[in-house]
């Protein structure tokens, strides 16, 4: 197949030919297509499985530069070998069995599907009126589908060849609306594929998870636009004084009953401009928010406004805040009788009715607030846009690119597409997509030996400050699906153009199942920076320096979940180390800001970045599952804690007793301390007191009589910074802890379940202190819950989008090997460059030794 960037060989792009006269990079493109549930695979090395010592020198292997554009004169280009290697596919020989992790896929969701909705008589969603909101709080509709994990004895002693493969089984989760109590109710289904033999065994008692905690869906946001409306609606007067001449109809008679003002130019989902009135629903939207509550019986949502902008429906409405909320009560299975009460506006209230709220500001009784510039026509709101702007000077040429000069160094594996294998460098790894908690690796393994059985995202949260109560917003992120609200990643930007691409299949509610293409990425990254290195000085050869490049290999996805952006990293290392980071990015959640004074109590919970605009301190937090079978799988947690103290508490588990030797004049240094925990424990940080987390296998020692183990390492985190009692903190147990450790359970295998969390939080389904229960971590099965996250204190230069950044911890090898793992990496760069920015004495020709 031609392409406008050069010729295809191989499935790959060859000759490096350049595209057109921008010579935007020198990159081969790695042709990635789903095809008969195939993937055309980057390029190998001939048969050379990457990792193995004797294929690591000269020329044969060279890893990704980040070199200059073409054409610069002597310096790395694509001239100096436009002969990428051969792609090559790794299956056959290299079947995975890993296979058991993947997700369903389309057909496999949709038999499903058909078969619990006959099975347990459910809606079926065709029969949904078109029009209509959604389905009834009084039906019985199917929620979610997903994988159940299979039990971990019986997927390891498959994985290792000691086993059969596991049946494979569905959890579905559905609303009981027809059920009294109405509730939620999960099952086991399979084994699968559907059959004969399949069965459908709840999981739950009945009542046990209480209707009103059904997540945010077309139950709660679809059949409360009604009473959202409304309420709305009975306000228009303080909607026209807020926003300067715009208000919220929901239906076309509301319209019909205003005066009719001159129309307004609206730009519709296509970009198109259209003529809207004024107060159609088109320039104003509602976000919706579980409340903090003590009734547990009831499920009340807070409302919170915000202004759009030429009715363009993009998120730089989340930068338009109106000083307006009020609660609504979703209790009530008739949504005709769902409740709007508490209306606060400009922090005065709350006012039980809105009937109540009108009459005291038509009186005068209460001071306004308002945004008067959002109605002056042909308002700016440019600010708060990412429309390209006038770009800066050297912004015309090309930017550095990373490419492969003979071709990529991974290869995956080609068997199914909800899910991968890996190979790179003697890791190789399963990666997949879960549609509530995202990216999930299985089965991770370094020179064929299992290092973790799973690594897996678990959750996002997320907790507002603010003195009104649109203030007090949170998020628990899988309860929206953080890989349902995934999306195509950007080539070029999300990743380098040289990586490969996979797709999920997942499925979304009563809609069904639907693919996403291109929602995971993986490449090798040019860290622009050496793994090892030294200079010799006084070496008898002459001073020289050896080292060797440090590459990693990256494991990449994005979820975009309303407002913010998260990209998940976990990043391979040559030392045999796994870095797993997560960054934030995209629109902060707002207040309104009056100039007047009117919001001055929000002052201490934020900063002021625009006219109107107040950003909330916020933070987000970060779990995972880290599931080490270190050297097999039964371990030890050990921990190793730098003090500081005297020489009899130094010595007192090895020599009681023992006093300072004569030679030392002071009696305090540092020191290590040992400690083995008894039991379960959650810990957290204390700088203090640094400390090292191990997992360890005592019947397995390196060399030098040490047990072989690996260690959790928090890099760049924050901590949870709410009381153990508060709502937010038992909904969210895990955020407590920086690490827990607890013995593996197959039926504790999420650390939340916020889906059911985010109403009514303080009484937690799923709560991650209860596998807290003192059994011992010693020569056991153990699972380590990570916990990172920041403190968001919000600057001007936050506007419109926060700038990248992230937390993060490591997976090391502790005494795991005998010596550092990465000095069988050789330098990867045996050619001669010349180099492209001399000094001011001349080019000189710079040439890489290893000895």
């Amino acid at each position: 197949m031609p392409d406008e960037r050069g010729t295809v060989r191989n499935g790959l792009l060859g000759d490096c030919a350049w595209p057109s006269k921008n010579q935007a990079s020198c990159t081969f493109i790695v042709m990635v297509a789903f095809i008969a549930g195939s993937l055309y695979m980057v390029p190998g090395v001939g048969n050379v499985i990457p990792g193995d010592r004797k294929f690591l020198s000269g020329r044969h292997l060279s890893t990704a530069h980040s070199g200059t554009e073409p054409n610069g004169g002597a310096c790395a280009s694509c001239d100096a070998d436009p002969q990428p290697a051969s792609a090559k596919v790794l299956d056959g020989a290299w079947a995975p069995r890993s296979h058991i992790f993947d997700q369903f896929t389309i057909e496999e969701a949709d038999d499903i599907k058909a078969y619990v909705t006959d099975t347990l008589r459910l809606t079926d969603p065709s029969t949904i009126p078109d029009g209509s909101p959604g389905p009834q709080p009084t039906q019985d509709i199917l929620y979610r589908i997903e994988p159940m994990p299979p039990p971990k004895a019986a997927a390891v002693a498959y994985l290792d060849g000691h086993g059969p493969e596991p049946e494979r089984f569905a959890h579905v989760i559905t609303y009981r609306g027809t059920a009294s109590p109405r509730d939620i109710m999960e099952y086991r289904v399979g084994p699968l594929p559907v059959s004969n033999t399949t069965t459908t065994i709840a999981l739950r008692a009945p009542g046990e998870i209480p209707f009103v905690k059904h997540p945010v869906d077309s139950i709660s946001g679809g059949w409360g636009q009604e009473a959202v409306g409304k309420g709305a609606f009975e306000l228009k007067d303080i909607f026209l004084s807020m926003t300067g001449g715009y208000c919220y109809a929901s239906w076309v008679e509301d319209v019909s009953d205003l005066p009719e003002p001159s129309n307004v130019t609206a730009f519709d989902a296509r970009g198109i401009p259209v003529q809207r009135h004024p107060c159609d629903w088109t320039f104003l939207s509602w976000l919706e928010y579980p409340v903090l509550q003590k009734d547990m019986m009831k499920r009340v949502a807070l409302i919170k406004w915000q202004f759009v902008p030429e009715g363009r429906g993009g998120e730089e409405a989340y930068l338009h805040p109106l000083p307006l909320s009020f609660k609504m009560d979703q209790t009530d299975p008739n949504p005709s009788l769902w409740r709007n009460f508490d209306f606060e506006y400009c922090h005065q209230g709350p006012f039980d009715t809105a009937a109540a709220l009108l009459e005291a500001f038509s009186d005068g009784s209460i001071t306004r607030c308002s945004a008067p510039a959002f109605g002056t026509p042909g308002y700016d709101y440019t600010w708060a846009t990412t429309d390209p702007r006038r770009l800066r000077a050297g912004n015309v040429e090309p930017g550095p690119r990373q490419y492969s000069p003979r071709g990529l160094r991974f290869a995956i594996s080609s068997t199914r597409h909800t899910g991968r294998r890996f190979r790179w460098f003697g890791w190789e790894g399963h990666v997949t997509l879960r549609g509530d908690t995202g990216i999930a690796l299985h089965d991770v393994t370094y020179k064929g030996r299992r290092i973790l059985y799973e690594l897996s995202h678990q959750d996002m949260y997320v907790s507002y400050s603010g003195y009104g109560g649109d203030g007090q917003t949170f998020y628990l992120d899988s309860a929206f699906g953080i890989g349902q609200n995934t999306r195509a990643l950007k080539r070029g930007y999300d990743c380098p153009w040289n990586s490969a691409y996979l797709g999920s299949e997942l499925q979304y509610g009563t809609a069904g199942a639907a693919r996403q293409e291109d929602v995971i990425c993986m490449f090798e990254d040019d860290m622009a920076s050496p793994t090892w290195r030294h200079t010799h000085v006084g070496d008898s050869r002459g001073p020289h320096a050896d080292g060797a490049r440090a590459v990693e290999f990256v494991v990449r996805t994005v979820a975009t979940i309303g407002n913010y952006d998260y990209m998940f990293d976990v990043r391979f290392k040559r030392d045999a180390s796994i870095e797993v980071k997560v960054t934030m990015a995209g629109y902060m959640s707002t207040l309104f800001f009056d100039p007047g004074g009117g919001t001055r109590r929000d002052t201490p919970f934020g900063t002021r970045v625009h006219t109107n605009v107040l950003a909330n301190l916020h933070d987000h937090l970060s779990g995972w599952k880290v599931d080490l079978d270190v050297a097999g799988v039964n371990n030890t947690f050990l921990t190793q804690t730098v003090k500081a103290g005297t020489f009899a508490e130094a010595l007192k588990d090895v020599d009681p007793g023992a006093e300072a030797p004569g030679w030392i004049s002071e009696p305090v240094l540092k020191y290590i301390s040992t400690r083995r925990p008894d039991k379960e424990v959650g810990l957290v940080m204390n700088a203090s007191q640094p400390t090292v987390w191990q997992f360890v296998n005592e019947k397995e020692t390196n060399a030098w009589g040490m047990p072989r183990g690996y260690v959790i390492q928090s890099g760049v985190t924050t901590a949870q910074l709410l009381p153990p009692q508060h709502p937010l903190t038992k909904a969210a147990a895990w955020t407590k802890y920086h690490l827990a450790v607890t013995r593996s359970k197959d039926n504790e295998y999420r650390s939340h379940a916020s889906m059911y969390d985010f109403f009514n939080p303080a009484d937690a389904i799923v709560n991650l202190d209860n596998y807290l229960d003192g059994e011992s971590v010693t020569n056991t099965d153990l699972i380590g819950w990570v916990t990172i996250g920041v403190q968001h204190i919000p600057r001007a230069e936050d506007v419109p989008l926060i700038s990248n950044f992230g937390a993060n911890f490591y997976i090391k090898p502790w005494n795991y090997f005998d010596s550092m793992e990465a000095i069988d990496t050789d330098s990867d760069d045996t050619d001669e460059w010349e180099s492209c920015l001399p000094d001011l004495e001349g080019a000189k020709t710079y040439k890489w030794s290893f000895n």
